[in-house]
């Protein structure tokens, strides 16, 4: 979805979270990198006091890698294989996801333009993404 200047504008002034991955390149990252910054998120988000697990898809083309960070008594863990249905899913693409992670795009702007897909507890989502940007609007995840 192409978005006229004014809109990009806007968009970029939403929240970004900080980097979860120092000094990373830009480009498609390994899946080694994606876990070390999902188990940056988690850390950023285990103090959030919720009990819940968030399954990420992250497409590459014909090639998906899925983790599931699973949240509980203040821990976070990264796990390939998961049995149930997660309370949140989360889709998008492997170089989306790293944009977040490196803290060029936000992930509200990436859901706002369509590219970013949310099935489930959608309360959740919003309730961690506050947990992260915090009254300032940033935060601290830096791995």
């Amino acid at each position: 979805m192409q978005l006229s200047a004014e809109k990009q504008r806007k968009l970029d002034r939403l929240a970004r979270l900080k980097p979860m991955v120092a000094g990373s390149k830009t480009g498609s990252p390994s899946d080694a990198a994606v876990r070390h910054s999902l188990s940056a998120l988690g850390r950023a988000l285990r103090r959030s006091g919720e009990t819940a697990s968030i399954r990420f898809r992250l497409v590459a083309g014909r090639r998906e890698l899925i983790r599931t960070v699973v949240f509980s008594s203040g821990r976070a863990e990264v796990a390939a294989d998961v049995p149930g249905r997660p309370n949140l899913e989360v889709t998008l693409s492997r170089d989306d996801w790293w944009a977040i992670a490196r803290g060029d795009l936000s992930p509200a702007a990436v859901f706002l333009m369509g590219r970013l897909r949310l099935r489930g507890d959608c309360a959740l989502a919003r309730r961690f993404y506050r947990h992260l940007a915090g009254p300032t609007g940033s935060a601290d995840v830096l791995a």
